[in-house]
């Protein structure tokens, strides 16, 4: 009960570079209200939950455009059950861009990670766990 007293704070650029914005107050999160990007001994407990209850397995997507990370979340979000994303390496050069080279794979790595930080920000709009 104490830890959802708690506040972090979130700075925004402000429409001058330089200057921030007014702080937004966020919950923090604990396992009642968690929802986003789960890691460490939350994802374990997710994991051996699923593996204790056949029928709640977690869904894989593999993700290699906007709208497909949009549609793993949406299906998430209608079955109300955590989701796993996947992103490939040759097919998540499209999320960075096709007309970057990717001769030593900057394509497909700045692709993986531009669709992890869109996971990131949107899962919690969501209400997903991945």
């Amino acid at each position: 009960q104490a830890l959802l007293a708690q506040y972090r704070f979130q700075l925004l650029d402000g429409p001058t570079p330089g200057r921030r914005a007014a702080a937004i107050p966020l919950p923090v999160r604990t396992m009642a209200n968690m929802c986003g990007v789960v890691s460490g001994d939350d994802a374990w407990k997710l994991i051996q939950e699923a593996a204790a209850f056949k029928e709640a397995t977690i869904p894989v997507y593999k993700c290699s455009s906007y709208e497909m990370c949009i549609a793993a979340l949406e299906a998430g979000q209608k079955l109300g059950k955590a989701v796993g994303i996947e992103f490939a390496c040759a097919d998540s050069s499209s999320l960075a861009g096709k007309s970057l080279e990717n001769g030593s794979l900057q394509s497909s790595t700045l692709g993986a990670v531009v669709g992890a930080h869109l996971v990131r920000y949107l899962a919690p709009a969501y209400h997903v766990k991945v």
